[in-house]
């Protein structure tokens, strides 16, 4: 059996307004998982111990594919054995960023390790279709998707470990593939989905990054402006708790107004890798996205980002998310 948990919010975009949004998305045809076509692999692979799974180097037998052309809309879903796509050297995929994704995971009841959940695929569905329409994609129906990866777990149902911090990790992928340069709108696109068996993400395994802010997140703000000013390449260390620590970063900016910081896409990603790297060689875990005149926090590496404080104004206990 897999279920799915729901999301309760309505929406995860902080960007263009709804309404914007779903007119941006192009007309486009519909798929149903009662349409997939089926080709189980002929040479089924197993999983290794899960003590030995890294992060995304592990993949299932198979894979989902649904392509989109202008012209006729979207295809028919296949499942098929996980292989090597083949696309033009002058897709436009690879050339102008015409990329997005989604990171999902599907875990095993502890009481019932036969039962598997989705936790809030529709809100994935949701910020999916946010990235493709803020890059020209079609739009596609969220439930359908989700039906379709449904059924490629349930053929791969082997895959999902069990245990606490194990799980099968998803990865929904658009990008444009039709064969030719030039700067404009997708005309052709696959969306496809690979999975993973994962356990922990970071070498620290499943122990958390704990911030110990300097005094209170103000005084903190204060001491960052007070090193800009005297040196405007300046960087600070953040106090930690345990053994790992986060680089405070007010040079080089993740997510800005007007940007696409709000949506999933290959672009967000690329641009971080250099200053996560120096970061690592300096002994920090992850980067800790500051931007502005402020220093305001934006993003929190590969993380969610949460802050607890007291509000000064009500004596009330609070957790609060960047926006």
């Amino acid at each position: 059996m897999i279920r799915s948990v729901s999301c309760i919010r309505t929406r995860l975009s902080a960007g263009l307004p709804g309404r914007a949004l779903e007119t941006a998305h192009r007309l486009a045809s519909t798929f149903t998982a009662t349409d997939i076509e089926f080709t189980k692999t002929s040479n089924p692979s197993s999983m290794p111990p899960k003590e030995e799974l890294t992060f995304g180097t592990t993949f299932s037998d198979h894979m989902l594919e649904i392509d989109w052309s202008a012209e006729g809309g979207w295809e028919k879903p296949k499942i098929s054995a996980y292989s090597t796509l083949a696309i033009s050297p002058a897709a436009s995929g690879l050339h102008y960023g015409l990329q997005c994704f989604e990171g999902m995971k599907a875990y095993r009841s502890k009481s019932d390790p036969s039962k598997i959940s989705l936790f809030r695929p529709d809100c994935n569905m949701q910020r999916m279709n946010d990235s493709m329409a803020r890059l020209q994609m079609p739009s596609f129906d969220g439930d359908a998707l989700i039906d379709c990866m449904r059924e490629l777990i349930r053929i791969d149902e082997k895959w999902v470990p069990e245990g606490d911090g194990y799980s099968l990790y998803i990865r929904p992928t658009a990008v444009a593939t039709h064969p030719w340069l030039g700067v404009g709108d997708a005309q052709q696109i696959k969306l496809f989905v690979i999975t993973c068996p994962v356990g922990p993400y970071y070498p620290t395994g499943f122990n958390p990054v704990k911030v110990r802010f300097c005094a209170d997140f103000a005084l903190l703000l204060l001491f960052s402006s007070c090193l800009r000013k005297k040196n405007p390449f300046s960087r600070f260390r953040l106090l930690t708790a345990l053994s790992s620590q986060l680089y405070a970063d007010n040079v080089n900016v993740r997510a800005w107004p007007g940007g696409v910081g709000n949506c999933k896409v290959g672009g967000n990603y690329a641009t971080t890798i250099k200053p996560a790297k120096e970061a690592m060689a300096k002994g920090y875990h992850q980067v800790l996205w500051m931007f502005g005149e402020d220093d305001s926090v934006t993003e929190c590496g590969a993380m969610n980002l949460f802050f607890f404080w007291v509000n000064k104004d009500t004596g009330r206990k609070e957790v609060r998310r960047t926006a």
